[in-house]
């Protein structure tokens, strides 16, 4: 696994997979308090760790450059993050092609 953070040692990403940590938002742009439900919905996150991009396809293992690096900031779908407990904290786990979008 490239970018290798400490708080997930031992953990080994397989294909064009990425961990993330949820960005905490509390209050809204303009200001406004936000609702504990909102951060089970919220999409901002920080990239923790890629995996190594090699997949299995009909023709056997193919490598793809990953375009994710650790340390981007980026928006996800909620709906395709399958949660992975790491020391009783949450990281989400995505596909690559699951990432809307990296904000810069």
């Amino acid at each position: 696994m490239r970018g290798n953070a400490d708080a997930v040692k031992g953990v080994r990403l397989l294909g064009a997979r990425v961990l993330l940590r949820r960005v905490e938002e509390t209050t809204s742009a303009g200001g406004v308090a936000l609702p504990d439900s909102y951060a089970q919905t919220a999409n901002r996150c920080v990239v923790v760790a890629v995996g190594d991009g090699v997949e299995k396809t009909f023709q056997g293992l193919t490598a793809r450059k990953m375009r994710l690096k650790v340390g981007d900031v980026v928006l996800v779908d909620h709906r395709a993050v399958f949660p992975l407990a790491i020391g009783g904290v949450a990281y989400p786990v995505v596909d690559e092609d699951d990432v809307l979008a990296v904000l810069e």
